[in-house]
C-alpha cells in the first residue's frame, strides 16, 4: 500500500517538525514490505535526508502553493504570516466559499486530488494541520495536536486574523472525516471527544500516540563538545534554560519578573538563557516587549538571548544547564520536558491539564500566571539538593518509560487498523480510484 506523508512543516514550526521527524523516523524503522512510502513537501524540504531516503522512499513535491513558494525562499515565518492574513481577507470577502465555512466539509481540492490520483496514493498521514485532510479523497491520519484555542482563547495567537475560526474548521471537520485522529495524551483525546461531541468520531478511532523527545535533543555529547558550546555562547557554569518560540502564550514577560523576585527576595541571580524564533511581526513585539521589562527591572545582566541554535548545539545545551523552566499556559503536552528528562535536568513547569499527567511528578508544577509561584518553584530547583536529585530520577525514570519502541507499537497497530479499513471498504470516505504509478 502506497502511504503519503505529509512533511509540510518548516523547522521554524519548531514542535510541528519535531513532531513530524519523530515519525518519520519511526515509520522508517517499522516499515514493511508490502508499505511504500511517499514524502510530500510543498517548496522546500526541510527533513534530514537519512530519514527522507531510506528503504527506497519516494519523494515528491506538491505543486508549490503560494506559501511553498516563500518557503522555499527561506521566507518561512513570514509565509505563515502572510498566509494566515490573506486567508482571513478571503473569508471576509466570500463569506460562503469553502474557505470560510467552520463546520461543514468543503469541497474537494481538485488540483490535490489529481496529484494524489497520479500518484496512487492510499493513505495519508497529516502530522501537520492542512485542509487536505478533509479535502481530499484519501483516507487520512490526522493529527490533533492541542485544543488551546478552546481553553486559552486570550491570546492573540489564536485570535488575530481569524485563526480561531480556522482551528475549528479544521478540527471539526477533521473529526468528522479522519480515518484515525492521532493525539498526544489522554487529556487530548478527552478534550478532542468533549469538544466536538456532533462530529461522529468515534473513540476509538482516536489514539493517543505520546510524543517522543526530538533526535536533537537525543545525541550523546562529550566534554570537549560541552566545553565548546560553553565558549561559544559565553555562558555561565549553572543557568537556567528555556528554548521556546517568543508567543505570548509561552510567558516570558511572568517569568522575567520572577527573576527580579527571586533577586530581590532571596539574594537569587540565575542566569536565564533563551532560545527560539523572534521572526514574524507577534513573535517580535512579545520579545521586544520582554526585553523591555528586563531593561526596567535591571536584569540585563541575568537574561541572555541566543537566538537560534544549530541541532548540534541542543543537546549540549539541556547538559550545561542546570534546570528546564517552562511556565507556557499552552499543553497538553509539550517536548521540552521530556527532553529535560532524558538529559537528566530537573523541570520547572505549569500546573495545567496535561503537563500534570506529563510530567508524571517529575516536575516542580507552578501556577503560570503568578510570578511568585514560579520564583519559589526555580528555588526549590536551585537550593534543596534532596528534591533536585528527587525529580531528576523521576523524570529519568518516566523517560525510560517510552520509547521508539512502545511509539511504534501504537503507530502500527494504528496504521494496520486503517489499512484493514480501506481494504473491506469501511473508510468514512469513498477513496479515490487507484491508477497512479507504484
Amino acid at each position: 500500500m502506497l502511504i503519503g506523508i505529509h512533511a509540510v512543516a518548516p523547522k521554524s514550526n519548531g514542535g510541528v517538525f519535531r513532531y513530524t521527524e519523530s515519525l518519520l523516523e519511526v515509520l522508517g524503522d517499522m516499515s514493511t514490505p508490502d508499505d511504500q512510502f511517499l514524502v510530500l513537501f510543498d517548496g522546500k524540504m526541510e527533513y534530514p535526508p537519512d530519514l527522507v531516503e531510506r528503504n527506497g522512499w519516494a519523494t515528491a513535491s506538491y505543486a508549490p502553493t503560494a506559501l511553498g513558494l516563500l518557503r522555499s525562499l527561506g521566507v518561512n515565518t513570514v509565509g505563515d504570516e502572510v498566509a494566515r492574513r490573506v486567508w482571513y481577507a478571503a473569508a471576509r470577502i466570500w463569506p460562503k466559499s469553502a474557505v470560510a465555512q467552520p463546520i461543514r466539509v468543503p469541497s474537494p481540492d481538485s488540483r490535490l486530488e489529481s496529484f494524489h490520483r497520479t500518484q496512487g496514493t492510499e493513505a495519508m498521514f497529516y502530522p501537520a494541520y492542512s485542509d487536505a485532510a478533509f479535502r481530499v479523497r484519501v483516507p487520512a491520519i490526522a493529527t490533533v495536536h492541542d485544543l488551546n484555542h478552546r481553553f486559552y482563547d486570550e491570546f492573540p495567537e489564536i485570535r488575530a486574523y481569524g485563526e480561531y475560526e480556522r482551528r475549528e474548521r479544521f478540527f471539526s471537520n477533521v473529526a468528522r472525516s479522519a480515518e484515525t485522529v492521532l493525539v498526544e495524551s489522554q487529556t487530548g483525546k478527552e478534550d478532542l471527544l468533549s469538544c466536538y461531541p456532533d462530529s461522529g468520531i468515534e473513540e476509538e478511532r482516536v489514539v493517543v500516540l505520546p510524543m517522543l523527545p526530538s533526535r536533537a535533543a537525543t545525541r550523546p555529547t562529550s566534554p570537549d563538545e560541552l566545553e565548546a558550546v560553553q565558549r561559544r555562547y559565553g555562558l555561565p557554569e549553572d543557568f537556567l534554560f528555556y528554548p521556546a518560540q517568543f508567543w505570548p502564550h509561552k510567558n516570558h514577560l511572568r517569568l522575567i519578573e520572577s527573576l527580579a523576585l527571586l533577586r530581590d527576595g532571596h539574594g537569587l541571580g540565575p542566569i536565564l538563557v533563551l532560545v527560539g524564533s523572534n521572526r514574524g511581526s507577534l513573535r517580535k513585539r512579545t520579545f521586544a516587549d520582554m526585553m523591555r521589562r528586563v531593561v526596567q527591572l535591571g536584569l540585563e545582566q541575568q537574561v541572555l538571548y541566543l537566538g537560534h541554535v544549530s541541532d548540534q548545539d541542543l543537546a549540549a545545551l539541556y547538559d550545561l544547564s542546570s534546570a528546564l523552566v517552562m511556565p507556557t499556559f499552552f499543553g497538553p503536552t509539550n517536548i521540552p520536558i521530556l527532553e529535560a528528562f532524558l538529559r537528566g535536568r530537573p523541570v520547572v513547569t505549569s500546573d495545567i491539564r496535561g503537563l500534570r499527567d506529563q510530567s508524571e511528578g517529575g516536575a516542580v508544577l507552578v501556577d503560570p500566571r503568578s510570578p511568585p509561584a514560579m520564583a519559589a518553584g526555580i528555588r526549590t530547583v536551585l537550593t534543596d539538593t534532596g528534591r533536585r536529585n528527587e525529580l531528576v530520577a523521576k523524570g529519568r525514570e518516566v523517560a525510560g518509560s517510552y520509547g521508539p519502541k512502545e511509539y511504534g507499537k501504537i503507530l502500527s497497530a494504528a496504521l494496520s487498523a486503517v489499512k484493514d479499513r480501506i481494504r473491506s471498504h469501511e473508510t468514512r470516505i469513498r477513496p479515490l480510484a487507484a491508477c497512479g504509478k507504484r
